[in-house]
C-alpha cells in the first residue's frame, strides 16, 4: 500500500475503501465545473465568442472536464454509491440548461435568458451539494464509519 493513498476499514472486515486520490479528484471536479459554469454565464458580455464551438461544448455533458472525470474514473471507482449516481442527472441538466441559455441569448430573448441563467446557477448549487455529500460519504468510509 502506498503511503497515504489507500486506507482499509477496521481490522478483520477486509473491505477496501476508496483511495484518497478519488476523494481529492472529486473536489477538483466540482471546482472545474464551477469554473465552466462561470464561463458560460460570463458569455453574456462577450459577443465575440465562437458560438459553434460553444454549442458543442454545452451540448455534450460527457466532454467537459467534470464529465470526463465522472464518466471515466468516477464511474470506475464510485458507480455503486447512490450519492455518486445522483450527480448524473443534475450534471446532464446543467448542460441542457447552459445550451438553452446560449440559444436564448443568440435569439435575443433577454428575459428567458435571465431566467435560464438563474436556473443554471441554482443547479450549480445542487451539484455542489451533491459533491459535498459524496465527499462526506467517502471521508466516512476512510475513517471506517458506515454511511447514514
Amino acid at each position: 500500500m502506498a503511503q497515504g493513498f489507500h486506507a482499509r476499514s477496521p481490522v478483520g472486515t477486509g473491505r477496501r475503501v476508496a483511495p484518497l486520490a478519488g476523494l481529492f479528484r472529486t473536489a477538483a471536479g466540482g471546482s472545474n465545473h464551477r469554473h465552466w459554469i462561470e464561463q458560460v454565464v460570463a458569455q453574456r458580455s462577450n459577443p465575440q465568442h465562437n458560438q459553434e464551438q460553444e454549442r458543442e461544448s454545452l451540448a455534450d455533458h460527457r466532454q467537459c472536464r467534470f464529465g470526463c472525470w465522472y464518466y471515466r474514473e468516477g464511474m470506475r471507482r464510485f458507480r455503486n454509491l447512490s450519492e455518486f449516481q445522483a450527480i448524473d442527472a443534475v450534471h446532464r441538466n446543467i448542460h441542457e440548461s447552459a445550451l438553452r441559455l446560449s440559444e436564448y441569448r443568440q435569439a435575443g430573448q433577454a428575459s428567458e435568458a435571465l431566467a435560464e441563467e438563474n436556473h443554471l446557477l441554482t443547479q450549480q448549487l445542487d451539484l455542489i451539494a451533491l459533491l459535498r455529500r459524496l465527499r462526506v460519504v467517502l471521508a466516512d468510509e476512510l475513517r471506517g464509519k458506515s454511511p447514514d
